[in-house]
């Protein structure tokens, strides 16, 4: 059985929010009663263009949170 750290649910969950929008990827996770607008991107980027994204958000924080992050964990694509 594959461990997945509270890192790799978050990734998870940003994914799915770009992937399905912030409504149903709530409602995935059992909250009903919060509305959310997020558009989902699935119809105009496929899987792997959206982590690319994602890690390009994630590489513009500042150093000092990028270095020990990285340390920590990687983004990868697969």
């Amino acid at each position: 059985m594959m461990r997945v750290g509270i890192l790799g649910i978050m990734k998870q969950m940003l994914f799915d929010y770009t992937k399905l929008g912030g409504q149903v990827t709530l409602e995935t996770a059992g909250i009903t009663k919060y509305a959310n607008g997020i558009p989902a991107y699935d119809d105009l980027l496929n899987d792997e263009e959206i982590w690319k994204i994602l890690s390009c958000i994630r590489s513009t924080s500042p150093l000092h949170i990028q270095e020990p992050r990285a340390a920590r964990h990687s983004m990868k694509l697969d």
